[in-house]
């Protein structure tokens, strides 16, 4: 019995220190934004993290944008609460941090946060 006890406490710790250490890896591994111009987001690869900083040039409808940079424009999808309480005009610059989402010939940004430059 006391065997047994010893086994199983054995295992329940490699159990734990696995997992701990499987955690840590994938912190670690999360991708960190990249700052990148329109036209270099749009050959990124799919789920890439970027940060844009231009002005929002038109309101497609259905929380989907038009994002505009010296280097051309990409479609951006902002969800009502990214906005952050920010109500830019087509004047006023904007730092966008979201997702490169590809399908096909297809490429939009898929945005985590809007903010206003530092």
């Amino acid at each position: 019995m006391k065997k047994l006890s010893i086994s199983l406490l054995a295992t329940a710790a490699c159990i734990c220190f696995t997992c701990i250490a499987n955690a840590q890896n994938m912190t670690q591994q999360a991708p960190q934004p990249q700052k990148a111009t329109v036209a270099e987001a749009q050959n990124m690869p799919d789920e890439s993290i970027v940060i844009l900083e231009g002005t929002i040039t038109s309101n497609l409808g259905d929380e989907t944008y038009i994002f505009t940079d010296s280097t051309g424009n990409i479609n951006v999808e902002i969800d009502d609460e990214e906005w952050n309480g920010i109500s830019p005009s087509a004047q006023d610059i904007i730092m966008i941090q979201g997702e490169v989402d590809k399908d096909g010939n297809l490429v939009e940004i898929d945005v985590e946060e809007v903010m206003l430059p530092e």
